[in-house]
């Protein structure tokens, strides 16, 4: 308590020596060491705070990068999976649910995982805004403890000037302010030079954690920002295409693979595999996406559909992308694969017989989409496999309730750049109104070890 008044004493004589137009000497000197202290213990009261925030900032962008790199383990391991059973033709509805869960788990991990990058992004800007703010409040208290040496190196060479005219009161506090030694004096100084260190390794420790942080979010950015990264590649729809034919082909399997919709391109080779929409002005592009080829059809936003999936009004345009097949003139090949209309999806098989060029198959295990209420299976009726601009057009079959309904099939086989390949196919479905009603693709079951790595 008797420290305590002695500094406030002398506190006060500062303010009677500046009003009085005089001070100096020893109490000048001992006041202004203790000024320099108490700058700097308000410096230190307000770094603290920063320093708080800093690192508060600093561990929760830590938490969002571990996330964030548990996330991308996570969606890198459901690609492969995904990759691994597209890669493969899927013959019946648990073959589709599992190799569409797997790509839509990793699809979403991975927009988890930008999701929580962009908060370690934010976190780690925020924790630097802090930082500088903590560093800016330790260089006030380094220049305070420079400030209070200078001053107590001065202390033994002033004198205090005689002042006149002073109160009583005045006079007290001046005789009181009389009394610093330069032991106290010294004192204030190392307690000064004490503060200012301390928070320069507080701040110190708190850059490290910081750099840390930082390094940690660059690391994920770097995963996803790569081109190579490996998830991409993996749900990229050109991953399921043999890799002498990627390396050999690539342009031109680009280019085949690429949708022109009004002003709008669209590079299936870019997107990944399997079924997915894209908004495109007031219409939806449904594609289902293959590794050389891909099919789908452009619809208003606000297409109607009646209680079996068949569309009120057509579509507004249809596409089957990829390059036509030369076809084989001999061997039967069985494709499995997807049907998906506007609210309908389904199990494609198809058998082409090219030795004796006929065509047949099954689209089994339909359903609605949004009820998942159970369709008619679709038969796609024996035909010819020709050599036109569609490889083959026949009937399709199916009910609505009770009534039978004849509707019509057409389809290509699509290659891989080699003369006598036809190892995928794509086509549509149309009800009896001769309407647009699903739209179909599938893969071979062929050994893809005797085309070549």
């Amino acid at each position: 308590m008797k420290h305590i008044l002695k500094f406030s004493l002398t506190l006060l004589s500062v303010s009677v020596l500046a009003a009085c137009g005089g001070g100096g000497g020893s109490s000048k000197n001992g006041d202004a060491v203790g000024k320099h202290l108490n700058n700097a213990n308000h410096s230190n009261l307000t770094f603290s705070e920063q320093l708080q925030k800093t690192n508060q900032a600093t561990q929760l962008a830590n938490n969002a990068s571990v996330e964030a790199e548990k996330g991308y383990q996570k969606a890198l391991q459901q690609s492969k999976v995904a990759r691994q059973a597209f890669s493969n033709p899927m013959k019946n509805r648990s073959d589709l649910d599992y190799a569409n869960a797997a790509k839509t788990a990793a699809e979403t991990e991975k927009n988890n995982v930008k999701a929580k990058l962009e908060e370690a992004k934010a976190l780690v800007t925020l924790a630097q805004k802090h930082y500088d703010a903590a560093e800016k409040q330790v260089r006030k208290a380094q220049q305070e403890a420079i400030n209070a040496t200078k001053v107590a190196q001065q202390h033994n060479q002033n004198t205090l000037p005689i002042v006149q005219n002073l109160t009583p009161e005045q006079k007290s506090l001046l005789e009181a302010s009389r009394t610093l030694s330069s032991e106290e004096i010294n004192k204030k100084v190392e307690e000064t030079k004490r503060v200012a260190t301390e928070m320069s390794s507080q701040l110190a420790l708190a850059a490290r954690a910081l750099s840390k942080a930082q390094q940690a979010q660059a690391e994920i950015a770097q995963h996803l920002n790569n081109t190579n990264d490996p998830i991409a590649a993996n749900l990229k729809s050109t991953n399921l295409v043999n890799p002498k034919v990627l390396r050999e082909s690539e342009q031109s399997l680009k280019e085949s693979k690429t949708l022109h919709i009004g002003i709008h391109e669209i590079s299936l080779a870019d997107e990944n595999f399997g079924y997915f929409t894209k908004d495109i002005e007031n219409k939806q592009l449904k594609v289902y996406n293959l590794g050389y080829s891909g099919v789908g059809y452009v619809l208003s936003k606000n297409a109607q559909t009646d209680e079996y999936g068949q569309l009120l009004h057509n579509v507004v345009e249809r596409h089957k992308i990829g390059e036509t097949a030369n076809l084989p003139t001999e061997g039967t090949f069985t494709y499995y694969g997807q049907s998906f209309g506007a609210k309908t999806d389904g199990v494609l098989m198809l058998k082409a017989d090219f030795g004796n060029k006929k065509v047949e198959g099954t689209v089994t295990e339909r359903r609605l989409t949004d009820t998942k209420q159970a369709l008619s299976d679709i038969t796609l009726q024996q035909t010819d496999i020709g050599g036109g601009k569609n490889h083959f057009e026949g009937i399709a079959s199916y009910k609505t309730g009770n009534i039978n309904v004849t509707g019509r099939y057409e389809g290509n086989f699509k290659s891989n750049f080699e003369k006598l390949e036809a190892q995928e196919v794509v086509g549509y479905i149309f009800d009896g109104k001769n309407h647009f009603y699903e739209g179909f693709a599938g893969k071979a079951e062929v050994n893809e070890s005797l085309l070549g790595n």
